[in-house]
């Protein structure tokens, strides 16, 4: 058994994404399985993605030293052209034997570390926690969306879509329809009063 190291890239915005493929599929048809690179491609199926090998290895060992060389050439995890979010060590997350997670609570960036004296200070053991996406996360998400048109063919399912009436409430100050998660916003910016309801 070995695995492909490769180069996924939109060919429309030149958009990347290192990862890696065991031979036991095609690795040309392979897409890339990270959550936001994934993301990227479920919202513009339009895409065409083109496949560079950088190598071929079969331990385990030699893909991870692979896979981190070309993460810190490339500067996978800041460089907003890329939709890493980790550097690609081969191992799919946090199921390496022997290694653990850590985050950096004020940037909620991960790392995975081999041992306790690895953890740097400011840095805490787990996963971070569930919540609103770090900021430099919807930053690349703006930055690989930014310039971008709709197909038409999104374009007509955007407009055909079925959406239901949110529900609305009178402004007490104004009496104007506000749906419910704005109304907070309203009567504190229009009117400067806290919202009653």
């Amino acid at each position: 058994m070995g695995w492909y190291l490769m180069i996924k890239k939109v060919r429309q915005n030149g958009f990347s994404y290192l990862c890696k493929c065991s031979d036991k599929k095609d690795h040309l048809a392979y897409k890339g399985s990270g959550v936001f690179w994934r993301k990227v491609l479920s919202k513009h199926p339009e895409y065409i993605i083109d496949t560079e090998v950088l190598g071929y290895y079969t331990s385990k060992d030699e893909l991870r030293s692979a896979g981190l060389y070309y993460s810190d050439l490339y500067d996978v995890v800041s460089n907003k052209q890329w939709a890493n979010c980790i550097p690609e060590i081969g191992d799919g997350g946090s199921t390496t034997n022997g290694k653990f997670g850590i985050y950096n609570p004020e940037t909620l960036e991960e790392r995975f570390v081999n041992h306790e004296n690895e953890i740097s200070v400011g840095w805490v053991r787990g996963r971070k926690p569930k919540g609103p996406r770090s900021p430099a996360i919807t930053a690349k998400i703006v930055a690989s969306q930014k310039g971008q048109t709709r197909s038409e063919e999104i374009k007509t399912k955007m407009r055909n879509a079925i959406r239901r009436k949110r529900k609305t409430v009178a402004c007490s100050y104004c009496n104007k329809q506000i749906t419910l998660q704005n109304i907070k916003r309203h009567t504190e910016k229009t009117h400067g009063q806290i919202s009653q309801h």
